[in-house]
């Protein structure tokens, strides 16, 4: 038998679809899937409920900002207005770095470029990890082996949004909400599951844990006996990231017809002043053209969200907007144009206590920076507790801090479990590959 312990009242996580006053669904979580078909097992999941996607070239599909420019034009015209064609190398002189672990400012310290080419480098970098660019691991950055997927022209998007993919799986499994989990009691014979507001804790052969790192760094949940020192070696590794997303609605499209993303480039007002005061990156709320209002959705993350986190709704607006108000002065005010507005602070909700995890630069480890997600995932240390989970990484290519590689993971620790409840033998991490791909 298996049965799903939630904690909150739905399903997803970091996967939030919501419906807006109009109707409209929009996602103030994940948003797209960064691999193509066929390289992550999402996609059997995708094809299997006949779920429809669309696919847009990054390069194509986005348009760009700088006060350099002082226009919003596309990605290839800015990247020729700026000369930003050397710093496309920036993941291959990443990737070739073999000195000690240095931060994300260490390491453009080191590489030849100018303004523009370091502002590209480090938008690419933290464009997806949620740090700082004083916390962010570059050792670490290497071993999630991003560049085996960033630098890809596409991106893929569900039309029917992200809910559909977790509704599918959820279907016909017993699932109990409002759940909270204080205490997991575990030895080699049977796992104990304490619930708030129970009597009895639930018992079981084997659990899946799939806390978020910002969980199990708050301590909010205690394990008996407490998590061996190597793991908690791991979690200290791992940091959540400051994310939020705002979703707004406006009266009118004022961007390109065509954009799927917009990088606003410039450095944030605390580090320059002609810098962006709000989201770095926005994505377009829908790709039906005709369907209305129109939409933005706006990605915070970093020291901006840190920054933008205890300010109330009208100060942010005014942020997000005081940047459009830039990128399209022909339109400005733009908040007169603003119909609705949503907004999550994922460091603020109880279940996730942040946005993705990244790999800290870190002092005195007694672990490589590269192996914080391998050890957070290996079970053979916490009989009958096993981890899933985007922190833990998917499969050999860990794709951490993407839904791709949160469901890989969930496939490796029910493989993990399968193996040894029908068995009675361990899989370890190294060769879980090999079965994904079996």
């Amino acid at each position: 038998r298996i049965k799903i312990i939630e904690g909150s009242s739905r399903t997803g996580g970091r996967i939030h679809t919501v419906q807006d006053s109009f109707g409209n669904l929009t996602e103030l979580g994940a948003e797209y899937i960064h691999v193509s078909e066929g390289k992550a097992p999402i996609w059997k999941d995708i094809r299997r409920f006949n779920l429809p996607t669309v696919s847009f070239n990054k390069i194509t599909g986005s348009n760009i900002y700088h006060s350099e420019i002082g226009k919003t034009v596309s990605s290839f015209r800015g990247a020729l207005k700026l000369g930003l064609w050397t710093g496309a190398r920036m993941y291959s002189d990443i990737d070739s770095y073999s000195g000690p672990d240095i931060n994300v400012n260490q390491f453009l310290q080191l590489q030849k470029g100018d303004e523009f080419e370091t502002e590209f480098r480090k938008m690419a970098i933290l464009g997806h990890v949620p740090g700082s660019a004083d916390e962010v691991s570059i050792n670490g950055f290497i071993a999630d082996e991003y560049s085996s997927f960033l630098p890809s022209f596409e991106e893929n998007y569900v039309l029917s949004r992200y809910k559909s993919i977790d509704d599918n799986l959820s279907d016909s499994i017993d699932i109990e909400f409002n759940q909270r989990v204080e205490k997991i009691k575990y030895n080699q014979n049977n796992v104990e599951v304490f619930i708030s507001g129970r009597s009895q804790p639930l018992r079981a052969k084997t659990v899946i844990c799939t806390f978020s790192i910002g969980m199990l760094k708050s301590g909010s949940v205690e394990f008996d006996p407490p998590l061996p020192t190597i793991k908690q070696e791991a979690i200290n590794h791992l940091a959540p990231g400051h994310h939020s997303k705002v979703s707004l609605a406006f009266s009118k499209r004022f961007w390109p017809e065509d954009m799927k993303m917009l990088h606003f480039m410039d450095n944030g007002i605390d580090q320059k002043p002609n810098g962006r005061n709000a989201g770095q990156t926005y994505f377009h709320g829908h790709f039906w053209k005709n369907l209305e209002p129109a939409k933005l959705n706006a990605l915070i993350m970093g020291d901006t969200a840190k920054r933008l986190r205890f300010l109330g709704d009208n100060e942010v607006i005014d942020y997000i907007c005081s940047d459009l108000d830039r990128m399209f002065p022909e339109v400005a005010p733009t908040r007169q144009h603003l119909l609705n507005f949503m907004r999550i602070q994922w460091m603020d909700d109880p279940f996730a206590r942040g946005g993705n995890s990244f790999i800290l630069k870190t002092e005195n480890s007694a672990i490589e920076p590269g192996a914080a997600r391998q050890t957070l995932a290996n079970a053979a240390d916490t009989p009958g507790i096993f981890w899933a989970g985007e922190a833990t990484g998917g499969w050999s290519k860990a794709h951490p801090a993407s839904v791709h590689g949160a469901h890989a993971s969930g496939i490796r620790a029910a493989i993990e479990v399968h193996e040894l409840l029908l068995r009675g033998k361990f899989i370890n991490w190294s060769s879980s590959e090999n079965i994904l791909n079996s």
